[in-house]
């Protein structure tokens, strides 16, 4: 994915805050937004039964969202 603009935002708070909710509402305006890959990554490890959730192994699950950051 490439960025042709130089204005960047990048969208933080609580969980619950509503952050989800206005990327959804950007993707169906056709802003480019990029997913933050902690949701993904927790489902992945949970379905699996893994080791990389922040309350069991803090350090893999930093390591597995560097990763997944870099990789997409």
């Amino acid at each position: 994915m490439s960025f042709e603009k130089q204005n960047y935002f990048i969208l933080t708070g609580a969980m619950g805050a509503g952050k989800s909710t206005i990327l959804d509402k950007f993707k169906k305006l056709n802003i480019k937004c990029i997913d933050e890959p902690a949701r993904q990554i927790l489902a992945e490890q949970r379905l699996i039964q893994g080791n990389g959730l922040p309350e069991t192994n803090s350090n893999l699950f930093t390591e597995l969202l560097l990763s997944r950051s870099i990789t997409e």
